[in-house]
């Protein structure tokens, strides 16, 4: 077994008050004939008694999920709504032109699904760079 002491030393900080920084023993065990080790923090707790629950009796919450949808409008180039969906939706040429066509076509399309963070992300994005090239794309988030 292995086993470091623990240290400690006085360090100024800036403002010119002392303060302390621990450096804990650390003790290293091999437990089998494996070359496996377990090492601890001395002083750890081990035993965590029956407060903490079992984690399969958790059930895990998927977050909730966000449709990006593009609105079609008269002004906005094809070219640019096939630009936007590869360059912040990632998607390759085919992808995007076949959606830009659907846009087109039929008023609106998905063109992704995504958590909140991102799916606003994205849509604020792709309303800025579309303000900041002149175009009136429409572009809204819409919970599944």
């Amino acid at each position: 077994m292995t086993a470091l002491n623990t240290m400690s030393k006085e360090t100024a900080s800036p403002s010119g008050y002392y303060q302390k920084d621990f450096f804990y023993s650390i003790q290293c065990q091999q437990r089998s004939a494996y070359p496996l080790k377990i090492c601890y923090i001395v002083g750890m707790e081990t035993s965590f008694g029956e407060e903490i629950l079992n984690i399969t009796d958790k059930k895990i919450v998927e977050p909730k999920r966000y449709q990006v949808v593009f609105l079609n409008d008269d002004y906005t180039t094809k070219e640019f709504v096939t630009d936007v969906l590869q360059v912040i939706f990632h998607k390759n040429l085919e992808e995007a032109q076949q959606l830009m066509e659907l846009v087109h076509k039929t008023g609106s399309a998905v063109v992704g699904t995504y958590t909140y963070d991102i799916a606003l992300t994205r849509v604020n994005l792709t309303i800025k760079i579309a303000r900041e090239n002149g175009f009136p794309l429409r572009c809204e988030m819409q919970e599944i």
